[in-house]
């Protein structure tokens, strides 16, 4: 009985020991790059300039970078964006084709740029349908389109608003990548997208604010812009998991990191009652 009493003491030691070892390991440099997200649509051009973080830095949402943003045709400068919303815009509605660039100025970080696509055509929304719970609390909203022939990628997103204020953070530049599909179910088709969505929001002294709107945006994406959404989705979905084979996030930004893609896109309001 000692014997076997000693014998589970000194296992229990053997297992409780634990072996700390300290390590110095270099982590590679890596120069800070320019990072470019935007797009170019029927509606103008918007995109959001920032810059690259070291591996080792806290998680911070990103402030926009001071930079000239311009536009560039067949190497001649044709525009300089503005800066309004948080981001670096155009409201013209450029005829937009591989013979222009974009391209991006930084006092330190150098030029960075990205080679522009031609836009899809518009697809637009046919009709709309909503319907609401017994409180008015929340709506469902249906929206239909015809998908067109060929290949073709889509966007879709809806937004609540109280006198011209959204209810989240958001601009029409903002591809919603959750929300992005194929017609390879409906070719030639009839497509109807369902929405919940709720139209009341907590403001300032717990006040209720009730909405007065809701905008509808059906995105038309080429395909390398679905192909960036779609990387981008799944990057999103497995990057808690180490075990995951995650394919690259797409990337044409030269000399930089980030996607400036291209769409048409199709609006409608729908006003509350």
């Amino acid at each position: 009985m000692r014997r076997l009493l000693f014998f589970v003491l000194s296992i229990g030691w053997l297992v409780s020991c634990e072996v700390v070892s300290t390590r110095t390991v270099s982590l590679p440099t890596v120069s800070e790059r320019l990072v470019v997200n935007g797009i170019v649509s029927n509606l103008g051009m918007g995109v959001f300039v920032s810059k690259t973080a070291p591996v080792l830095e806290p998680s911070q949402t990103p402030s926009l970078l001071e930079v000239t943003a311009s536009l560039y045709k067949n190497g001649e400068k044709i525009e300089e964006l503005s800066k309004e919303g948080g981001l670096y815009t155009s409201k013209k509605k450029w005829s937009y084709s591989s013979n222009h660039t974009l391209q991006i100025s930084h006092n330190s970080l150098g030029v960075a740029s990205a080679l522009l696509e031609a836009l899809p055509v518009v697809v637009p929304i046919t009709s709309t349908n909503l319907s609401y719970n017994k409180d008015k609390s929340e709506a469902t909203v249906l929206m239909y389109f015809k998908d067109i022939i060929g290949e073709n990628y889509y966007a879709y997103k809806i937004v609540a608003e109280a006198n011209g204020v959204p209810f989240i953070s958001d601009h029409i530049y903002r591809v919603p990548f959750r929300n992005i599909l194929t017609d390879a179910d409906f070719e030639s088709k009839e497509k109807e997208i369902e929405f919940r969505q709720f139209l009341l929001k907590e403001g300032a002294n717990n006040q209720r604010i009730k909405a007065d709107k809701i905008r509808i945006y059906l995105y038309h994406l080429t395909k390398s812009t679905y192909n960036y959404y779609y990387s981008l989705n799944e990057y999103d979905s497995f990057n808690e998991d180490a075990f995951a084979d995650i394919s690259p996030i797409k990337n044409n930004i030269s000399n930089g990191y980030g996607f400036v893609g291209a769409c048409a896109i199709d609006t409608l309001t729908i006003t509350l009652k």
